[in-house]
C-alpha cells in the first residue's frame, strides 16, 4: 500500500474529525464526502467482482456535486460534474450487457442531474442526485449478486 494514500486518508480523517469538533455540519459534509472520496483507491488495490472502485467514484462526485450546490459553490459543482461525467464514461463501459436497463437508468439520471445542476437549482440537484446515487446503488447490488458477471 502506498504511503501517500496512507497519509491522505489520514490528512482527510483527522481534518473530518476537527471539523465535526467545531459543529460545522456543511464542512462536515464536505469532510466526509472528501474522506469517502478517498476509499476507491483503497479498492483499486484489490480485485473484487463486488466492490467497483469506479462506481464508488462515481457516487463520490454526485454526492461532491450535491454538497456544493446546497452550498451555493456551482464552481466546484461544476468541477464535481466534470470529474463525475469521466469517471462515469470510465464506468459504464465495464458494466455486463445483462445490466444494460440499470445503466441507462443510471446514465439518463446523471444526464437529468448534470441538467439541474447547470440551473443552479438547489432542490432540484439534491433530489435528482438522490436518485443518480439510488442507481449507482442498484447497480453496485446487481453486480454483488452476480447478476452479470462479464469475467
Amino acid at each position: 500500500m502506498d504511503k501517500q494514500l496512507i497519509e491522505k486518508y489520514s490528512g482527510a480523517l483527522n481534518n473530518l474529525t476537527t471539523v465535526i469538533e467545531s459543529k460545522d455540519n456543511v464542512g462536515a459534509l464536505i469532510s466526509s464526502s472528501n474522506l469517502y472520496g478517498i476509499l476507491p483507491d483503497f479498492y483499486s488495490l484489490y480485485k473484487s467482482k463486488e466492490i467497483s472502485p469506479d462506481l464508488k467514484r462515481v457516487k463520490h462526485f454526485i454526492r461532491n456535486a450535491v454538497i456544493s450546490s446546497k452550498s451555493n459553490n456551482w464552481a466546484q459543482s461544476d468541477n464535481d460534474i466534470n470529474n463525475l461525467n469521466s469517471s462515469w464514461a470510465i464506468s459504464k463501459n465495464a458494466i455486463p450487457q445483462e445490466q444494460q436497463e440499470l445503466l441507462s437508468k443510471l446514465d439518463y439520471s446523471i444526464y437529468e442531474f448534470e441538467k439541474v445542476e447547470k440551473e443552479k437549482n438547489q432542490q432540484l440537484a439534491e433530489l435528482k442526485g438522490k436518485i443518480a446515487i439510488s442507481n449507482v446503488d442498484a447497480i453496485e447490488k446487481a453486480l454483488k449478486s452476480g447478476g452479470g458477471s462479464s469475467s
